[in-house]
């Protein structure tokens, strides 16, 4: 019966992702089946002409759509005037830019598009001549630069075209080969490199092209395998990698594939998981030679470390980097194999750090980073769910609400995970403490000591709100350390000792331990730490929180008699720095009690360290206590307690000002700007590929960690302090 349900759901569900092609919008129906097998319509299969359906997308530092009317539509990066407006403004909404296209492509910095009269035109960033217009000047407004075109794509600083001939065309930088004319040097205008094909696909520095016998050809950059040819040699002339395949796309040193059985391709770096094949650890998680990662998708896309995909049955799934949300999962986890992000969907592109994604309906969805206001929504906030951008004609309303929110506290931190909604998406989650206002959820919240009723709702872009969830908590100190007043002790049979534990902070209300003795017919110990010589011997006391997270423990030594010999130190205390060292001597009663050696210990050799001759070098900051014990067998020790204090880090200011008249700032250790340094000389004298420099930016309690990108051409000077 269940069989029979889903046969007759997928049915529909092609239905409804074929209508989109014939730019008709179709409702999934509510079907309903019983015990005999008989299926009914609970509601009217709805169809409806979508005039506004969108007949192609593309992502790049920005978003552009071109609706069936032949209307271009953008929004977000402009700062080389990729948005074709006559200005250089990032723009938050989505604006038309034009009339009478049929197909967009965007990269970071440029665009280009085609009209359905074949011509070809493009805006943007130009500075390799990735435009075709034998220049190198940047365009901020639409100018024509070809004709007799049917098809284009630009990634990087190169541009890739077809002509309805099946003429292959390229463009712009080429230092790697990948405009595959054999040669590594850049064009500035549109040339032959090519015959035969069917489709292109544009890398960060490598290209993609199908052959119109279904034979896959790549040229260009190869170190991570990205060609798919069982190498990482770069390639300057176009050479075959494979077949059967029907659709590619090219990311920033990835690449994926789909063959004509629906099966999943990828080859590159991986150490993202953008290939999504479960692996993601640096270098040995890359894949040099085109293998199958999996089964039944229909469309695809990658970005720089992330890649959304369709399948067959309008499931969409991503995988990769999540910094921005840019999967779409609700959050900054990133994933290294494909997972179910939503339903209903027909296409999808990847920007950057940003998504698009098409549903059968005709509504356009995006999420991810928003800071230049590439998601259309009207703000600059960024996504972790999916969320309306557009509308389509006819799309149904509706009527259902999200999925609750997830509560949760980690000690002192309040986390509040969006509940899911696979309609119009979610718009915000909002929570409540202890009976008060509704606040809209931003970031994790620090909530002092003391008891709460929280209550949590998520809203969708419908105006319907999920179940309230709701989550009682206590929250307090939280114990972070436990120790002891001694790490090693020795007594005779008969004597006792109290052992006193220190729990830290000192303001933690809940200091209620649990004692244990590894052999207790040598030493006991009651509930308050009094420990008992029995006989003989030697045993551990450990003492423990009593839920068992933090404990310690200390060396008991029990001999028959008091020890005839005494150790005393140089030093009780001793302060040393991260990276110092003293030497601590000994002096023993008798003279000659040392003849046998004296055993060094540190209760944490992870903070200072003691070698056999009493020398401690501190390691990092914190406590240790560095114990001698006599080895003439009384057990007769002294110890000494060593305060390690850290070392301060230099730091630099560094000022990098922009060539679009900004400047970003970056507080960086020395190390840090070193490197800065180096990767900019190397870049200013040809000797490095890599075109932008990566800023770390820590995580803080209001923000995951972030990067930043800065392109070497879009720098002007720096200074630092």
């Amino acid at each position: 019966m269940e069989e029979i349900m889903n046969r007759i759901k997928q049915v529909f569900m092609n239905v409804l992702i074929a209508a989109i092609g014939l730019g008709i919008g179709v409702t999934a129906p509510n079907l309903s089946i019983n015990k005999d097998g008989h299926v009914s319509l609970k509601d009217n299969l709805k169809v409806y002409a979508a005039e506004n359906t969108i007949n192609n997308m593309s992502a790049g530092g920005g978003s552009f759509v071109v609706k069936a009317d032949g209307s271009l539509w953008g929004c977000g990066r402009n700062d080389y005037g990729q948005l074709g407006d006559g200005t250089k403004i990032d723009k938050a909404s989505w604006e038309q830019l034009g009339s009478g296209f049929i197909k967009v492509s965007s990269s970071r910095y440029d665009t280009i598009a085609l009209k359905a009269d074949g011509t070809l035109w493009a805006c943007g960033a130009n500075h390799w001549g990735e435009l075709g217009d034998g220049t190198t000047d940047c365009k901020t407004s639409w100018e024509q630069v070809g004709t007799g075109f049917s098809d284009v794509d630009s990634k990087g600083n190169h541009s890739l075209a077809l002509k309805a001939d099946g003429t292959l065309w390229a463009c712009g930088f080429n230092s790697d080969g990948e405009l595959g004319d054999g040669s590594k040097t850049y064009k500035t205008s549109w040339e032959q490199v090519g015959s035969g094909f069917s489709k292109i696909s544009c890398g960060e520095a490598h290209s993609l092209a199908l052959k119109t016998d279904g034979t896959l050809w790549a040229c260009g950059f190869n170190n991570y395998g990205e060609l798919g040819d069982g190498s990482t040699i770069n390639e300057t002339s176009w050479e075959q990698v494979g077949s059967g395949f029907t659709k590619i796309v090219a990311g920033y040193y990835s690449s994926l594939g789909i063959k004509t059985d629906g099966s999943l391709w990828g080859c590159g770096f991986n150490g993202d998981g953008e290939l999504g094949d479960g692996k993601s650890n640096g270098e040995s998680s890359n894949r040099i030679s085109w293998e199958q990662i999996g089964s039944g998708f229909s469309e695809i896309s990658i970005g720089d470390t992330h890649s959304l995909a369709v399948k067959t049955d309008g499931t969409l799934w991503s995988c990769g980097t999540n910094h921005y949300g840019e999967l779409g999962d609700g959050s900054t986890d990133g994933k290294s194999i494909w997972t179910q992000v939503g339903i209903g969907f027909s296409k999808v592109a990847c920007g950057n750090d940003h998504s698009l994604a098409l549903k059968a309906d005709g509504t356009l969805w995006a999420c991810g980073c928003n800071y230049n206001g590439q998601l259309g929504d009207g703000s600059k906030k960024y996504k972790l769910s999916w969320e309306q951008t557009l509308t389509g004609s006819g799309a149904p309303v509706d009527t259902t609400g999200p999925s609750k929110p997830t509560i949760t506290v980690d000690k002192e931190m309040l986390t509040i995970a969006d509940g899911s909604d696979f309609e119009s998406g979610v718009k915000e989650t909002d929570y409540q403490i202890n009976g008060g206002d509704w606040i809209k959820y931003a970031h994790p919240v620090t909530l002092e000591e003391g008891t709460y009723t929280i209550n949590a709702k998520t809203i969708d872009n419908a105006g319907n709100s999920s179940d309230i969830a709701t989550e009682k908590v206590t929250v307090g100190p939280i114990p972070t350390g436990i120790n002891l007043n001694v790490s090693t002790y020795s007594l005779t049979v008969g004597q006792t000792f109290n052992l006193i534990p220190t729990i830290t902070p000192e303001n933690v209300t809940d200091k209620s331990v649990e004692w244990f003795s590894s052999d207790s017919s040598v030493v006991s110990v009651d509930a308050n730490g009094k420990i008992t010589a029995l006989k003989a011997g030697t045993a551990i006391i450990t003492v423990s929180l009593q839920d068992g997270n933090l404990s310690n423990s200390c060396q008991i030594t029990v001999s028959d008699k008091a020890p005839t010999s005494t150790i005393t130190l140089n030093k009780l205390v001793d302060s040393l720095a991260v990276g110092g060292s003293d030497t601590l001597t000994a002096e023993t009663t008798p003279k000659d009690a040392a003849s046998q050696g004296i055993k060094w210990s540190s209760s944490d050799s992870s903070v200072a360290s003691v070698d056999a001759n009493g020398k401690v070098t501190a390691l990092k900051a914190g406590t240790a206590v560095i114990t001698a014990v006599l080895q003439d067998g009384s057990n007769a020790s002294a110890s000494c307690t060593v305060n390690v204090e850290s070392v301060e880090v230099k730091t630099v200011m560094l000022t990098i000002n922009m060539t679009n008249n900004t400047s970003k700032q970056f507080k960086i250790s020395e190390d840090v700007f070193n490197d800065f340094l180096s990767w900019y000389d190397a870049r200013s004298n040809n000797e490095t590929k890599k075109s932008y420099y990566t800023f770390t930016i820590p995580a803080t309690e209001s923000s995951p960690e972030k990067r930043s990108f800065i392109p070497f051409t879009a720098i002007e000077d720096f200074d630092a302090e």
